[in-house]
């Protein structure tokens, strides 16, 4: 997919998250009052996070296509949200070959906001 369907597919799913986090706050904020968190809310909940998740990997994409021109073809390719530094770096390199060369403060801004 190109960068600019991806952009609109990202503005897309920003528009719903925002949606979707103001109806995961309205019932939060119920299920607060009732002592209960009911099954709508997880699922909310998870959908949410898994739009959340989809734009992350749409920035993925751009990165390895605008920054990433060795890259080789095999997909996917994935936001790195990794436990370790040894693990960070691996996947760095593999789903972003030469990054670290090519634009160093973009991957010492993905290495700084890894867990």
């Amino acid at each position: 997919m190109a960068t600019s369907g991806r952009s609109a597919d990202r503005r897309a799913l920003l528009a719903r998250a925002d949606a979707d986090l103001a109806k995961v706050e309205a019932q939060y904020n119920a299920s607060l009052h009732a002592k209960a968190i009911g099954a709508e809310l997880r699922i909310d909940i998870k959908n949410l996070m898994e739009n959340l998740r989809s734009i992350l990997e749409y920035v993925a994409e751009d990165i390895r296509d605008t920054h990433c021109p060795t890259a080789k073809t095999p997909k996917p390719v994935y936001f790195p949200i990794l436990p370790d530094r040894p693990q960070f770096e691996a996947r760095m390199q593999q789903w972003y070959p030469n990054l670290n060369s090519t634009k160093k403060t973009l991957w010492d801004y993905l290495e700084f906001v890894q867990p």
